[in-house]
């Protein structure tokens, strides 16, 4: 059973990762935001290279040298660059919606 358990997970394993091709050419416009601080950081940026490979309409905001935490536009809506970061979103939807 455990043989046939991890042939299985072998087989969809290139689909669990989200810098796939065969995701990100169908993935929709795309809005990310990320700062020093945030843990996925590298791998945001790393997601937006993913995403210009496949021509994904993309945007990051990156703010560097700022050492806030994953999120925390939610978590610290106080901070002037948490403001900028929605307002920002709040465009990229505008934009976007069908």
């Amino acid at each position: 059973f455990c043989l046939y358990l991890v042939c299985r997970l072998l087989k969809f394993f290139p689909y669990t990762n989200p810098e796939n091709p065969e995701i990100t050419k169908n993935l929709p416009p795309c809005f990310l935001v990320t700062s020093t601080g945030d843990f996925l950081e590298k791998y945001s940026k790393n997601f937006v290279r993913a995403l210009d490979n496949v021509e994904v309409e993309n945007v990051l905001v990156d703010f560097e040298n700022k050492k806030y935490g994953h999120a925390y536009a939610a978590m610290r809506p106080e901070l002037d660059e948490s403001v900028e970061a929605i307002a920002d979103i709040a465009e990229f939807f505008k934009e976007h919606k069908s």
